[in-house]
């Protein structure tokens, strides 16, 4: 037969006063620093390699990455489905970037008709 807890607060109690059978990682600390320090240079250099191509478009999704996440953050505290939130944002995204390219090409129109008006 199966022991029901009952007492949530004295079983967390329990399990959190127990010492922990794993340890952590404790090698040593120069190898941990100098990996550190690769990596980031090979980061670096793989960014530096590929700036033309990679850099536009990481800039663009770290914007919308923070002009969006109050937005996802709001959604899940009203207790909507991640899917839908994510959908919901993701059609907002695209919303706005089809208005902000039909808004250029509106004006680029109006500006060339408008000049060769003169």
């Amino acid at each position: 037969m199966e022991q029901v807890i009952t007492d949530i607060a004295g079983f967390s109690k329990l399990v959190y006063s127990c010492p922990m059978t794993e340890k952590p990682f404790s090698g040593n600390k120069y190898i941990q620093i100098f990996l550190g320090v690769i990596v980031t240079l090979a980061v670096f250099a793989a960014l530096k390699m590929s700036k033309d191509v990679m850099i536009p478009p990481l800039v663009l999704s770290f914007f919308c990455y923070l002009l969006f996440s109050p937005l996802l953050r709001r959604l899940d505290r009203l207790h909507v489905p991640k899917i839908i939130s994510v959908i919901f944002v993701m059609a907002l995204l695209l919303f706005l970037f089809l208005a902000t390219g039909w808004f250029i090409i509106i004006t680029v129109d109006t500006l060339v008709d408008w000049y060769h008006s003169m």
